[in-house]
């Protein structure tokens, strides 16, 4: 992951409930660029995934909460989580606990 830069992941893990419990996917696109990061947070009741852009900055979350499978609630979600997401497969994941400088 040379291609990131600490910087980024400081910022990420630094975001939204985000915090030393957290986790990061990064997103590339065809040519193995990161384009996106997604962050699993874990420092607030709700535990959202949080999308951010390359350069660190939060572009797009989806709350934590139950859903029916097939309700319309869970289709949307899901509709949103593709958008964030579009184009991009998940490569590499780092804890943030694993990130210096993350409290």
């Amino acid at each position: 992951m040379r291609d990131v830069s600490l910087d980024v992941f400081r910022a990420v893990c630094a975001g939204t409930c985000g915090g030393r419990a957290g986790s990061v996917t990064v997103l590339r696109d065809a040519s193995g660029a990161a384009q996106r990061f997604r962050m699993l947070g874990y420092g607030c009741d709700d535990g959202p995934t949080t999308y951010y852009d390359s350069r660190g900055r939060e572009v797009g979350g989806i709350a934590l909460q139950p859903v029916v499978a097939g309700s319309p609630e869970a289709a949307a979600f899901q509709a949103q989580r593709e958008a964030l997401e579009a184009g991009l497969t998940a490569a590499d994941s780092v804890s943030c606990r694993n990130v210096p400088g993350v409290r």
